[in-house]
């Protein structure tokens, strides 16, 4: 053996070394790695979004800022002078009401399983028909109210940046004519805000009216379905009445009944014609 082996030998045991070494390290840091992409986002805290969200209003910005408010409060005040929408609504939904009222009161007069199948059929396509008028109600609903909701939280926000710019002091620095400007706009917002939330009142009350109404046409709707698929199911099952039936040998009682069934029929029919004309005739 000559000299220079143990020392190539002795290289080669360290670079082995190191390669292990690297290797190590390497999975280490891709362990780390896929921890990291597992571990969920941080999540700030509901006080520090507060605070983010919300800025202050820079001195220069004041100014500014009071006329767009100024313009924002002009735009509320066109809004609740215009016509009231809920005594716009008001009286289509009283309408699709009363429909409603009498659908139930003739489906409960006897129970829907006396009631034919033309006739079930014909209640179902009333139901139909006010769930259409309703929905086509709740669409202007929708439009005339928005707004309202919209200025308001308009409104808040406004509000919010005023008093973050408050709290920071900023508006102590004012000249006394611009700090009377920003009070009187504040004073303007509190009104706003305050008129705004009594015609949220109303319309809130209008939408509960809305949705108790909703819920009684999907309940209707499904329990008319119901019966009718009652009758579909017991015709595989019923036999052909008796003979003597045909010819008018059946008992009183029955007779009764089938008379009931065509004039309960019949108040169906003519229900379904008074709505549908005091609808204008639109389907």
């Amino acid at each position: 053996m000559t000299c220079a082996e143990p020392m190539i030998a002795l290289t080669t045991l360290c670079l082995n070394r190191l390669r292990n070494l690297g290797a190590t390290l390497s999975l280490l840091a891709a362990s780390a790695i896929a921890v990291a992409d597992q571990a969920p986002p941080l999540v700030p805290s509901a006080a520090s979004a507060t605070a983010t969200s919300v800025q202050p209003l820079a001195l220069a910005d004041i100014l500014s800022r009071a006329d767009e408010d100024q313009a924002l409060l002009d735009q509320v005040r066109r809004l609740l002078a215009s016509p009231d929408p809920v005594a716009q609504l008001s009286p289509a939904l009283d309408g699709i009401t009363r429909s409603v009222d009498s659908q139930a009161s003739l489906a409960s007069a006897s129970g829907l399983g006396q009631v034919p199948v033309m006739r079930l059929e014909s209640l179902s396509r009333q139901w139909a028909f006010n769930e259409r008028r309703f929905s086509r109600w709740q669409a202007v609903e929708q439009r005339a109210l928005s707004p309202y909701a919209d200025q308001a939280l308009r409104l808040a926000q406004r509000r919010a940046v005023w008093s973050a710019t408050r709290a920071q002091g900023i508006l102590d620095a004012l000249p006394p004519v611009l700090t009377q400007r920003v009070d009187t706009i504040l004073q303007q917002i509190d009104a706003a805000e305050a008129a705004l939330s009594t015609a949220l009142s109303r319309q809130d009350a209008l939408k509960q009216r809305a949705s108790v109404l909703q819920a009684r046409l999907q309940a209707g709707a499904a329990s008319t379905a119901d019966a009718i698929g009652r009758i579909d199911h017991r015709l595989l099952e019923l036999d052909a009445p008796p003979l003597w039936f045909g010819m008018g040998l059946g008992t009183q009682l029955d007779s009764k009944a089938a008379i009931d069934a065509a004039d309960q029929g019949l108040a169906i029919e003519s229900q379904f014609a008074r709505d549908y004309r005091a609808a204008g005739g639109t389907n």
